[in-house]
């Protein structure tokens, strides 16, 4: 059964800004995630958070939370990778 996926405001502002290959790429990684989260390239949990991963897509991240209890993903921020990790 596949995740519903919900997007907070950076994600989306971020998505915007996307055309061409970025865009298409972001948008099926984030189709993979809907399907299985865990079986997916290029995942992996953040330290120091609970339920939090991150998803390469070449140089964008995508980071995102897991709520298997109502098969829900929230995706949190998604940027470049020098600027996703950044607490500004």
């Amino acid at each position: 059964m596949a995740y519903k996926i919900i997007f907070e405001k950076p994600a989306v502002k971020f998505i915007k800004k996307l055309s061409g290959k970025n865009l298409l790429r972001v948008r099926k990684a984030i189709t993979e995630l809907s399907n299985n989260p865990y079986d997916v390239s290029n995942v992996k949990k953040l330290k120091g958070y609970k339920n939090i991963y991150r998803k390469r897509v070449g140089d964008i991240r995508i980071i995102f939370r897991v709520r298997d209890s109502i098969l829900l993903i929230a995706i949190i921020t998604i940027g470049y990778r020098g600027d996703v990790y950044r607490n500004d």
